[in-house]
Order: structure tokens, then C-alpha cells, then sequence
């Protein structure tokens, strides 16, 4: 289970990253800024996916687990949801292999272009095969055939290659019908 929640950590950061982004292209064409609410003001750019993405080994996980959760973690006022999503998270990936695997393989993903049931499906999914591998008790076969989307192979694909790369599934872990 522990790879399953930490790749949820990591897609939400993508995700954060992605809707920042939006918000900023928005601005840029209407003149206006939106809810004028930025996650990443300028000080704190460093914390956003697109600046983060490309660092490596320890300094990757370093980064990850020593500012941006604990960043992310301490924006109750500014943002209560993120912040409580991140409130008791620690990075728990220690190989810094696994760690960058991971993070490529989700900034291969265009999530924004992914419609809302297609990331509903993913997280669903996460929750499932958390389920799963907790009621098997973390096996051998982890995440094997454990997921059921909602109608979109796309979500299957997604969530298989995260599980493949986290070393919980391989080939046929995700079933999207």
C-alpha cells in the first residue's frame, strides 16, 4: 500500500502544478486573475512539478521529502485542502531510482487533458488497489487484477504503468471495463 499512496502524493503534485498553469494562462488571455489565489507565489515557485521535475537520486528525495510535503503541508490558510491532504504526509519512497521511475512516468502524463471522470477513475483505483493489497496482505502479487475503472481504458493504462513501475503489478494489474 505504501508505493499506492505515495503515487497519489506525487500525482496530486502534478495535478497542483498543472491546474497553477491554468490559472496562469487564464490570466495571461482575459487580464484577469481568476481568484487571484496562487498556490506557488513567486517565492515558492521552487515547490511547483515543471521546476522540481528534473532533479535525480538524493536530490530528488531530499527536496521532496524535506520541502515541498512539508510546504505543501503548511498551507492551511492559503489552501485547507491541500494542506490537509499533505498534513501527515512523508515521503516514503527512500530509493532514489524508484523515486525518479515514478516521477517520469507521471510527468509523461498530460492530466489536464484527462477529463475529471478519468482522474476520478485513477484516484478510485488507488483506492481499490489499496484496499486490495491491504486485504491480501501486501503479497507477492500486489495489485494484480485488483482495479475496475468506470467505463475509460485510459484509467487502466495510467494506473497499470504507475503500479509496473512502483513494483506492484505488471502487464495485466489494472482491469478498466
Amino acid at each position: 500500500m505504501l508505493y499506492i499512496e505515495q503515487i497519489s502524493y506525487l500525482i496530486y503534485l502534478k495535478l497542483l502544478d498543472e491546474e497553477e498553469t491554468n490559472r496562469e494562462q487564464l490570466a495571461r488571455l482575459t487580464g484577469k486573475n481568476g481568484n487571484g489565489a496562487s498556490l506557488f507565489p513567486q517565492q515558492a515557485a521552487r515547490f511547483r512539478w515543471q521546476r522540481w521535475r528534473f532533479k535525480s537520486g538524493t536530490d530528488l528525495r531530499d527536496f521532496l521529502r524535506d520541502d515541498v510535503f512539508p510546504y505543501m503541508a503548511s498551507l492551511v490558510k492559503e489552501e485547507p485542502q491541500v494542506a490537509e491532504y499533505f498534513r501527515d504526509a512523508i515521503l516514503e519512497i527512500l530509493d532514489p531510482n524508484v523515486l525518479k521511475q515514478v516521477v517520469d512516468e507521471i510527468d509523461s502524463i498530460e492530466f489536464r487533458k484527462l477529463g475529471p471522470d478519468v482522474k476520478g477513475d485513477i484516484f478510485e483505483g488507488f483506492r481499490v488497489a489499496a484496499q486490495g493489497i491491504e486485504a491480501s496482505g501486501a503479497g507477492g502479487e500486489q495489485g494484480r487484477g485488483l482495479v475496475g475503472g468506470r467505463g475509460f481504458e485510459g484509467a487502466g493504462e495510467v494506473l497499470d504503468g504507475l503500479l509496473v513501475v512502483a513494483g506492484l503489478g505488471g502487464g495485466d494489474a489494472v482491469e478498466a471495463v
